[in-house]
């Protein structure tokens, strides 16, 4: 295993590998990816709601949690309370060769500010055509992190 170097991520910029990446994004190793459009946010389900009592989701159905969806260029800025959690994703798209895996890890400074990205930021070899999920929580108890369209993450 080994990592891409700088000029190897510029290179897949030029190739469309990495579709609407941004050359000043990229680092010595890694690229910054940049906030979408739209996220989806946790909400309160109706059951929980009427019942006062959470919704169960099971693992085994492959429920999906009750989300509301924000568009961010739409909204300018979204507020993530303490505690609450979130589904986004990037502007880039990625398109990855059969000889290539990648994986988003959190920036330090995002994770000083108390965001939290949960642990499912792996890209398979020949993963093409998407957009990554960004799963993001705040970790805080007293601040709300402000998120913008186009934020780098």
């Amino acid at each position: 295993m080994s990592l891409c170097n700088c000029y190897d991520i510029l290179d897949m910029i030029e190739a469309g590998t990495l579709m609407g990446a941004r050359p000043e994004a990229v680092n010595a190793t890694s690229i910054d990816i940049h906030l979408g459009e739209f996220i989806l946010v946790e909400s309160i389900p109706a059951s929980t709601v009427q019942s006062g009592l959470p919704k169960i989701v099971s693992l085994a159905q492959k429920d999906q949690l009750t989300m509301t969806k924000v568009n961010l260029k739409e909204a300018g800025t979204f507020l993530l309370r303490p505690g609450q959690f979130i589904l986004a994703q990037s502007q880039e798209i990625f398109n990855l060769p059969m000889n290539l895996s990648a994986e988003y890890k959190l920036k330090s400074s995002m994770a000083r500010i108390g965001l939290e990205h949960l642990n499912a930021g792996w890209a398979d070899a020949g993963w093409t055509g998407s957009v990554l999920t960004l799963e993001f929580r705040n970790l805080t108890t007293f601040h709300e992190i402000e998120l913008k369209y186009g934020d780098r993450c």
